[in-house]
Formats: C-alpha cells, structure tokens, sequence
C-alpha cells in the first residue's frame, strides 16, 4: 500500500470487496481512502497523484470521504481539476438532473441490463472523464453494481486483420420513438404485453421505459431545432425522421481513438448496446463470471430477454461500419471485456472516477428499488 499523504490511504481493492473475482489489474481501480484525521482538503492535496491514477490505472474510487450530496460532489470534482459539463446531448438514456452538473445515472427500471459502454461513443464529442456517486446502496444480495471494464490494453488482443477492421470507421443507428407516436391499437397491446412479462419477470432487456423519445434527447419539440443541435455536434452526424414521426440518429464514429490526454490509441466501444449479437454475448459473458445464486436466475431471464430482443428489435440498432458491413468487434470482443471486467458493492459516499476513453461501465440488474447512483461528465474532447 503506496502513502499519499499523511491523512490518506491509497490502496487495492481486497478479494473480499469484490462480487466476483476479477482478471483485471489489481490497481483498476485504485482506491483512496481517509486517515484518522482525513478531511475533504486532503482530497484536494492529493489532487495530482488522483489525477495520475485515473490516467494510469484507468480509475480511481473515493471511498469512506462522506460526499453526501451534488454540490458537495459538484465542489470535490472542480477541487481535482476535472472541468464538469452541463449539457448531456444526445442522451440515449432516460436522466433527471439533481443539480446543475449531476444527473441520475439512469431513470430506467432497475432490472434493466445495461451492457458496457464508453460514455457517448455514438457520437464525435464525448467526455474525457465520468463520474459516479453512490448517494444510496442496493441491499446486500440484490445486485446492482456498477461493473467497470479496463480497456486500456484492449488492442493488443487482436490480430492484424480485426485491427485493420476497426480502423475503418463505424456508421451507428439508433431509432428514438416520438412521444406523441400514437401506434395502433394492435401494437399497443403488444407493447403493453411486452412491458408487462419484462416487468413481471424483471428481464434484463431494455424496452421503451429505458429509451427517452426524441423530444428528451435533443432537448427540444422542434424537428429543426434538433436537426441543427445535431449539426452543431458534427458534419459526421445526422437526424432523420420515419413514418411514425420518431427520429432515426446516425453518426459516423471511429472505434479507434486518440487518449486526449497521452495521444496514445485506444478503443472505444459500444455496440453490446446496438446489436443483438453482441448482447446476447454479454449475457453469456456474464454467465462464467456470475456465482451460481445469482446465475440460476439471470440465465432463465436472459433467455427470455434474448428471444423478445430478437422479436421486437429494430434494424436500427445494428451498427455496422461505413462500407454496411458488420462491425468485427461486436460479438467477438465482448469476450476480452468480460474478463476485464470488476464489480465491487457500493458502500455511500463512494465517488468513482472512471477515464472514459480507458474504462467502459455498465449496470447490472439490481432488485433494490431504492438503489440511487448518480453522475456527471467532465473534460469534453472531440474525436
């Protein structure tokens, strides 16, 4: 265990804090934790040794610093130097604000499986950093970590032909429904049998109550207003409008970046979100690193999950590259990112500060209705 400072701790996470064994680096993520007489201001002290280990390690967890509400979070982040964002478009998740900067994490029901993401990789203008604050703890046994995934070294897992594929760039649909769609008595019904054997089973799917309509999204009513917001965030990006008066997102996105800070390449992912293969992989991903408690009910669910996935799908959510064929990486990569994947049980007060171009997160299922995770983005770069 390395010493920061006098008042802070700096150390792994022990075996014993984690849900399931983990293959990632022992110091993904490091954790600071108080001395004896520690106070907020030793945070700060910190601040560049905190800083270097986000960037090295991919991460770094604050735990036992009592944070205990948004502006407290708001004020510890700016203390560290990360320059907070205000504006969360294109949001692909339904949120609500609680400050200025902090927003939940994500308003879609707890049972939803949400599969590893970089922040925004759909789009050309992403954050540098995420944040999480755990304001309140699922119950123990009940789920709802927030897995982390160290990507940093993710490249080097492949051959020169699956390289030379996710260097070309990656053309990702996405279809966001209108809030004043008015679908056919048929298809109501079916929407509303859908929602209830998810709801009723808990399936780990995401369904209409996890998408927001194109209105939340863009921040707007108005079809031009959104049209020109997506303008502004890139030529590479577009907004289109279907039949039924939803909106249809495509943005041409590299998986292969530059580390806005080292330069150094890296990728960054998210089709187990746009494609079906690549979420049923992760159920199965998750099927080899779950305990058997927890496994005999999430199989049974992902099944389930899989076939309505399968039945109610949309074309647009296949992300493919810019030549129309299939991205290479979907299926086959989420393999390596399951194996680098840590969860951890929250504890309150938890403040986790992820690189986003180093470090994916997810959601797993949780039971815990009052589970309460909130966030923030911070060090806007462009790609």
């Amino acid at each position: 265990m390395a010493t920061v400072a006098a008042a802070l701790r700096r150390r792994s996470l022990r075996p014993d804090e984690l849900s399931v064994p983990s293959k990632a680096p022992k110091t993904f993520p490091c954790v600071y934790e108080p001395g004896e007489s520690a106070t907020l201001s030793d945070v700060t002290s910190a601040k560049e040794s905190i800083r270097a280990d986000v960037m090295d390690c991919g991460g770094v967890l604050l735990r036992g610093f009592g944070i205990d509400d948004p502006e407290a979070l708001e004020k510890l982040v700016e203390s560290l130097g990360y320059n907070l964002m205000e504006d969360y478009t294109p949001a692909d998740v339904v949120r609500s604000a609680v400050s200025k900067r902090v927003f939940t994490a994500a308003d879609a029901p707890l049972f939803h499986f949400i599969a590893p993401h970089h922040e925004q990789s759909y789009s050309v203008k992403r954050p540098g950093i995420i944040l999480f604050w755990c304001k309140k703890p699922p119950a123990a046994g009940t789920g709802g970590e927030t897995p982390i995934f160290y990507t940093k070294e993710l490249l080097g897992g492949f051959d020169a032909a699956t390289l030379e594929a996710l260097r070309t760039p990656l053309v990702i649909g996405r279809y966001y429904h209108s809030k004043e769609w008015k679908p056919s008595r048929y298809f109501r019904f079916l929407i509303w049998l859908s929602h209830f054997v998810v709801k009723w089973l808990a399936l780990p799917v995401q369904n209409l109550e996890h998408h927001p309509p194109w209105q939340t999204v863009f921040h707007t009513e108005d079809r031009s207003v959104a049209e020109q917001r997506v303008r502004d965030l890139s030529s590479g990006m577009s907004l289109s409008w279907s039949p039924d008066g939803g909106a249809i997102f495509s943005a041409k996105v590299p998986s292969i970046v530059k580390h806005p800070v080292s330069g150094e390449e890296r990728l960054t992912f998210a089709a187990p979100q746009w494609s079906f293969a690549s979420f049923q992989a992760c159920h199965e991903a998750m099927d080899r690193i779950l305990p058997l408690s927890r496994w005999l009910s999430f199989r049974l669910r992902a099944a389930i999950a899989d076939g309505l996935y399968r039945m109610f799908g949309r074309p647009e959510y296949v992300t493919v590259d810019v030549n129309g064929k299939t991205n290479p990486f979907a299926a086959k990569g989420v393999e390596a990112i399951w194996d680098q994947a840590v969860l951890f049980p929250w504890k309150r007060g938890d403040v986790l500060i992820l690189d986003n171009v180093s470090a994916m997160h997810g959601r797993m299922p949780c039971t815990d209705r009052t589970r309460k995770i909130l966030t923030a983005i911070a060090d806007e770069y462009t790609v």
